[in-house]
């Protein structure tokens, strides 16, 4: 019996999440603080520290099986990128595909949570208005 028919991976669908890492063929995303990444004075102290949250948030992992290269993992009918497409949301994917070997491929999925950061955004212009007009009025005032 081969290895891969030996475990209860099923090839060619969406693998389940598992953050307790029980489950065999599952997946998991990492705490972000256990990278080093160079903070703001790194060039001054050649010091790393450790990273406070993620660009991107993992969503989903496939393990394919195809006697051919599947290069359009975003395009797949019924795929993770497809669900969401089909929600009609402002979501961006990042999508690795490694090809195992010739019959076998991961993918994995990574999503930027653009509502996020457009409302971040709307907050900070919001912000910028409101201390605008208020120097605005202040200045005005100063003239009177």
């Amino acid at each position: 019996m081969a290895r891969e028919d030996s475990l209860s991976c099923k090839y060619g669908y969406t693998l389940p999440k598992d953050p307790t890492c029980n489950l065999l063929c599952s997946w998991t995303a990492t705490d972000p603080s256990t990278y080093l990444i160079r903070g703001k004075t790194y060039l001054d102290d050649r010091k790393k520290i450790k990273a406070k949250g993620t660009l991107m948030e993992m969503v989903g992992a496939d393990w394919l099986r195809s006697d051919k290269r599947e290069d359009d993992l975003g395009g797949r009918p019924g795929g993770i990128v497809q669900k969401y497409a089909a929600k009609g949301g402002p979501e961006f994917f990042f999508i690795v595909n490694i090809q195992v070997d010739l019959l076998l491929e991961s993918g994995e999925y990574f999503l930027s949570d653009q509502t996020n950061q457009t409302k971040k955004w709307q907050e900070k212009q919001e912000k910028q208005a409101a201390k605008v007009t208020e120097t605005k009025r202040k200045r005005e005032e100063a003239f009177l």
